[in-house]
């Protein structure tokens, strides 16, 4: 399996795109938690460490977030998998000095397993980031609904940082 990474804004265009998924693609097992979040780890700290050599002063960081959609169970699901997911997630909240936030989303039926998304979001509050895991089910009322409540809480994260 191959991650497929996208940098894209949290906005209503991804929304969009995220409604018109369903009819495009389909479920399949193979998604490689632990490459996607590998790449996401780089791509932060490349962010992060770009801000601290420009000269901006640790309270003036940003809180950096990863919002991770899945439609299930991840194929790197066995007990070393969890591990080095456990530790990705770890490094990046200790490097980050607690400001990261994981927020994800499960997008399928009531009986899909979504569990490792939920360890991942502990994993972040337990080592002092933030998070949250909501399954957004297959209803576009329902994805609409999570949507707003995901962009909601990484508002609220901003501006407590700020003030």
């Amino acid at each position: 399996p191959t991650a497929i990474f996208e940098r894209i804004p949290f906005d209503w265009i991804l929304f969009n795109r995220l409604l018109k998924r369903p009819n495009i693609a389909r479920p399949s097992y193979g998604g490689n938690y632990n490459e996607s979040l590998t790449l996401v780890k780089e791509m932060i700290l490349e962010e992060y460490n770009n801000l601290l050599e420009d000269g901006a002063e640790q309270e003036e960081l940003p809180n950096f977030s990863l919002v991770f959609l899945s439609d299930g169970k991840p194929s790197d699901c066995n007990p070393g998998h969890a591990r080095e997911r456990t530790e990705i997630l770890k490094s990046l909240v200790d490097s980050l000095k607690g400001r990261f936030s994981c927020y994800a989303m499960g997008i399928g039926a009531p009986e899909t397993e979504f569990e490792v998304l939920q360890s991942m979001v502990d994993t972040v509050k337990v080592n002092g980031g933030s998070g949250q895991f909501v399954h957004a089910g297959t209803s576009t009322v329902k994805l609409s609904q999570t949507f707003s409540q995901i962009s909601s809480t990484m508002t609220s994260n901003r501006t407590t940082l700020l003030g």
